[in-house]
C-alpha cells in the first residue's frame, strides 16, 4: 500500500457516435503526483501516475495489440493511430504519457510552458465490442494546472 497522495483530473466529453447502450458520459481521467523535479533541461512541476479514457461501452481490444485509439486534435485532417492498454473490465484505455502529451500538445516529449500550445478540442474512436466505432469530443481546458500538476510542460531553471 502507498501512502503517495495524488491529484485527479476529470474531463466529461460528449459522444459523436454512442456506445449501444451507454453506461455514462466519456470521461478521460488523468492522475498525478505532486511534486516538482528536474526533466530534461528543465522542470516539470509533477509526475505523470495513469491516464485512461473511458467511453461508457464495453471496447474492443486487449491482449497483445491494445486497444486500437484513434484521435483527431483541434479538427486536423489527419487522424493519429495507436495502441494503448486496455482495463481488464473492458471499460477504459490507458494510454502512456508521451501519448498524453502528443494529444494534448503534438509533441512526444513536454514542451516549454512559454511555448506550449495546448490543443482545445479532441476527438477519441475506439472499436465497441460488437458493434461501430464509439466517438468522444472533449473540449480541453485552457487552464495549465493540469499540465503543471502532471509534468506535462516544461520550464526553465528555478
Amino acid at each position: 500500500m502507498s501512502d503517495k497522495s495524488y491529484q485527479r483530473f476529470s474531463i466529461e466529453g460528449a459522444f459523436l457516435t454512442p456506445p449501444k447502450k451507454p453506461t455514462g458520459p466519456p470521461v478521460l481521467i488523468v492522475d498525478c503526483v505532486p511534486g516538482e523535479h528536474r526533466y530534461g533541461g528543465g522542470w516539470v512541476g509533477g509526475y505523470f501516475n495513469q491516464a485512461r479514457v473511458t467511453l461508457g461501452g464495453a471496447i474492443l481490444g486487449q491482449g497483445a495489440s491494445g486497444v486500437i485509439v484513434n484521435f483527431r486534435r483541434d479538427g486536423e485532417a489527419k487522424v493519429q493511430v495507436e495502441s494503448w492498454s486496455g482495463a481488464t473490465d473492458f471499460t477504459a484505455a490507458f494510454m502512456s504519457y508521451s501519448s498524453l502529451v502528443e494529444m494534448l500538445y503534438g509533441h512526444m516529449t513536454p514542451p516549454h510552458a512559454d511555448k506550449a500550445i495546448a490543443v482545445k478540442k479532441l476527438r477519441i474512436a475506439v472499436d465497441e465490442f460488437q458493434a461501430v466505432k464509439i466517438v468522444a469530443e472533449f473540449n480541453l481546458p485552457e487552464s495549465p494546472s493540469m499540465a503543471e500538476a502532471c509534468g506535462l510542460v516544461m520550464r526553465k531553471g528555478k
